[in-house]
This record gives C-alpha cells, structure tokens and sequence, in this order.
C-alpha cells in the first residue's frame, strides 16, 4: 500500500527542479495514521541535460509495524526531456521482500529482480519492448508539477508499471484551497487496454510557481490511502 506514496509524492516543477529539495508526508488509510514518506531531488548540473536523481522511501506507522512493517526505498535517475533512464526499488511489506534495478534507456529494457520466497531469494532478469521516453513511477508523479494547469488542460504520457508501458493522463480539474492555500486538483487517470481512462488518483498542487505537492489520494481495493505535506526544506 505504501509503496504507491513515491508515486504520489514525486514531481517535476513548473518552476526549475530544486537541488536539495526535500518534502515529508504523513500517510492515512481509512483516516487512520499508517505511516511516513518522503522524497529529496538531486541535480547534477554538470551533466549533459542536468541529470536528475531522486530518492523516496516510506516507513509504516509504529501501530501498524508490529502488523504490517513497510521499509522501502526506491530511486529514479531522470533526464529532463528524455524520460526516465534507471528505476532502482527495494521493498520490504510484510512477507514481500523485493530488490529491482530496471534499465529503462536499455534497448530492450532490462528487469533485474531478486525475491525472497519460502525456500530462499531467487534472481533473475527479464526483458521488455523498449518505450523510449517512458517514466518511471516516480519520475512520473515528479512531472504533475510541470503539466498540471491551466484549469481543463490534458496531458498524456507512458509510464512503465512493470509489465510494460501504460498510458497516463493528466487533468487540472479544478482550483481548491488546501490548508488555507490555494491549490490546483489534479486527476491522475491510468488507461485501460479498451482505451478507456480512469480516475486512480488525486493530487493537489499549490497553485503558485513551485506547485508544491500539498495532498494526494489513491483510490485502491483496501480503501483510499491519503498523503498530507507536513515539511519542505530546501538546502
């Protein structure tokens, strides 16, 4: 569950990416505390194309460890312009221990996992048609950010879900005040293989030039799971 908060926290600015940003976000599900995300963003201006790294991790709530313990991190090298090149994930839900390193600029794209089951960690590689410009799930939520606005505005893009490209679109729906800030709402909506879209998730930016990721929802099977700002620093 708390996996999806990367996606949801992540974003590329209307304004310029800020080197040394960090944002933290308290997670609820059903209304109830369930734990802690977070994501900072490095810029590597000396780079051709001012290579972009971001690190997002999210922590389960102490109640829910004893349960359910979530330890991930994950880590997305981006190119502005050019999509997303490696997607980096390391997952720990429960009895769900994962280790990914994808090549997404690779031709084809390359899938290196490593997954713990009953008699051991397995390792093995897979690949899939190359997507060239693909986003990863977390440089993707970074680009809300740059496309959200004006108010009515679509904007289509491919994200990889791990089986292979999925068409994204996003919508500025509407503007709403947000902890007493004015912010733009933001329909995320996944394709499906009718061609059809729908709403899987919300998110609310500030609607000023650093269009700060204030909220988001996902709308999931288990009930929604919503993440509130509570910290912006930047260095």
């Amino acid at each position: 569950m708390l996996a999806l908060v990367p996606l949801l926290v992540a974003a590329a600015g209307a304004a310029p990416i800020t080197h040394g940003e960090r944002l933290e976000w308290a997670v609820t599900w059903m209304g109830v505390p369930a734990g802690r995300a977070w994501v900072t963003t490095a810029v590597d201006a000396a780079a051709a194309g001012a290579d972009v790294t971001f690190e997002a991790g999210a922590t389960s709530a102490p109640w829910l460890a004893g349960l359910y313990p979530i330890d991930d991190h994950l880590r997305s090298e981006w190119r502005p312009g050019a999509g997303s090149r490696r997607y980096v994930t390391r997952f720990r839900e429960g009895d769900f221990q994962q280790d990914q390193d994808v090549r997404l600029d690779a031709r084809p794209i390359t899938v290196a996992r490593s997954q713990r089951f009953d008699e051991g960690w397995r390792t093995w590689t897979d690949t899939q048609a190359a997507a060239p410009g693909v986003e990863d799930p977390v440089s993707a939520f970074f680009r809300i950010r740059e496309e959200a606005g004006p108010v009515g505005e679509r904007v289509r893009y491919d994200v990889w879900g791990g089986r292979g490209a999925k068409g994204v679109e996003v919508w500025t729906a509407g503007v709403e005040v947000v902890d007493g800030r004015d912010a733009l709402r933001v329909e995320v909506l996944t394709a499906h293989t009718s061609g059809d879209f729908e709403s899987k998730m919300t998110v609310w930016v500030s609607d000023d030039a650093d269009r700060v990721p204030l909220r988001a929802e996902v709308r999931t099977r288990a009930g929604p799971v919503r993440v509130t700002l509570v910290r912006r620093v930047v260095e």
